[in-house]
């Protein structure tokens, strides 16, 4: 996960955190809220 936060891969980092799996390659999460990605990457824009 600290490799991918330092490429700014933060879809999966979020995705990694909450399932402890990469995002699937059809980009489709298996979060239990399917918009927590979007709702990390929103807080990580607010913080800029």
């Amino acid at each position: 996960m600290g490799n991918g936060l330092r490429r700014g891969d933060f879809e999966n980092a979020f995705h990694i955190h909450n399932t402890g799996q990469p995002l699937p390659q059809n980009g489709r999460p298996r979060t239990h809220d399917p918009h927590y990605i979007q709702k990390g990457l929103d807080w990580i824009e607010k913080l800029k």
